[in-house]
């Protein structure tokens, strides 16, 4: 019997979890779901920059899977963490940067070597 696409769809989700380095820091991320753009709605976010930063608190999580911010996080991530920085996340979370592996295995050829970039985690 052929997988149903639900199983498909169930599969790449597990396979989409994201890593990315950003100033030392390790940050994981699994795919967003409408169930998280749901959550944060109840949060009433002012803005789309306060719905990001509501989402990285909610998905960044370390290697061991503890969340990296938590809510009292949300001033400093406002006012004394760059733009850039929280670009880089915001990346990965949105799954948008592409790793040099990614990309050299997407052209068929072997990687060399990644960067800081988010990568996929097997």
């Amino acid at each position: 019997m052929a997988d149903k696409a639900i199983d498909r769809f169930r599969a790449a989700f597990s396979a989409r979890k994201r890593r990315v380095v950003v100033c030392g820091v390790e940050a994981f991320f699994s795919p967003l779901t409408t169930q998280d753009l749901d959550d944060v709605k109840v949060r009433e976010p002012r803005s789309d920059e306060e719905r990001n930063l509501y989402l990285l608190i909610m998905k960044a999580h370390d290697g061991e899977g503890k969340p990296l911010f938590d809510w009292a996080d949300v001033g400093t991530l406002r006012s004394q963490v760059a733009v850039a920085d929280l670009r880089e996340l915001l990346e990965a979370l949105y799954g948008v940067s592409v790793s040099v592996e990614e990309a050299e295995k997407e052209l068929g050829k072997t990687p060399a070597s990644t960067s800081g970039s988010a990568s996929p985690v097997s």
